[in-house]
């Protein structure tokens, strides 16, 4: 079976991997925080590419949330939703609707220069909050 090529820049890739782990957990800094639905979708110029989801929770979600361009050949690409997801929490809602800034990376090696990869991301974000509890009888 041929191996797929990635043409992914690894040292992009290793920041965005250790400034997530590095960040604080999302309910460090809201703790009204429970979690996070994002439904993706993606287009560019030749169409539509397959919707992604991702999943933050309260024990884990960390506080920097970078999504990876879904074209394969893009160069130091991808979608930072923190502002985004920050905004909704503050705002209290339990969905937030968006488009990302469409995607800044290069379109493949060889175009690195010259033309930029411009996918776009549409979002739809589904957030729960840790609900309330009533005093029990004993307080």
């Amino acid at each position: 079976m041929a191996r797929r090529k990635r043409h992914r820049d690894d040292k992009n890739r290793a920041y965005h991997w250790a400034r997530e782990r590095e960040s604080p957990l999302i309910a460090e800094l809201f703790p009204a925080f429970e979690s996070v639905v994002i439904e993706m979708e993606f287009a560019d110029d030749w169409g539509d590419m397959s919707p992604r989801s991702r999943v933050l929770n309260r024990e884990d979600g960390r506080d920097y949330v970078h999504i990876e361009c879904p074209n394969r050949e893009c160069v130091d690409g991808g979608f930072d939703l923190t502002g985004a997801v920050h905004e909704a929490i503050r705002a209290d809602l339990s969905t937030a609707e968006g488009q990302a800034q469409s995607c800044q990376g290069w379109q493949d090696r060889e175009r690195i220069g010259n033309h930029r990869c411009l996918t776009r991301l549409t979002y739809r974000m589904d957030i729960r909050y840790v609900a309330e509890t009533e005093p029990g009888p004993n307080s």
